[in-house]
């Protein structure tokens, strides 16, 4: 069973993938990266936490059975707006 804190091995100039879809690696010092999805926006995250995304990504993709949430409802907070708030 994969650990969900491996790092991944993130290559400068490589694709990868995680919820907002794919990018690529632009540098890498440290912890610290910065990517560039196919739009055009660029950011610094960090090595930790994209590891941390692609393997949970994986994860879910290897145990579907495990997946099964429950939509979230509506509750009122204030006059303004609604907030979304899982169940």
């Amino acid at each position: 069973m994969r650990n969900l804190v491996d790092l991944v091995a993130f290559e400068i100039g490589q694709e990868y993938e995680n919820r907002k879809g794919k990018y690529e690696v632009l540098e890498i010092e440290g912890d610290a990266m910065r990517i560039r999805w196919g739009d055009g926006e660029e950011i610094t995250t960090s090595v930790t936490m994209q590891s941390h995304i692609i393997n949970q990504i994986r994860y879910n993709l290897e145990h579907p059975s495990l997946n099964k949430s429950t939509p979230p409802r509506k509750e009122r907070l204030s006059p303004k707006g609604w907030h979304l708030v899982l169940r």
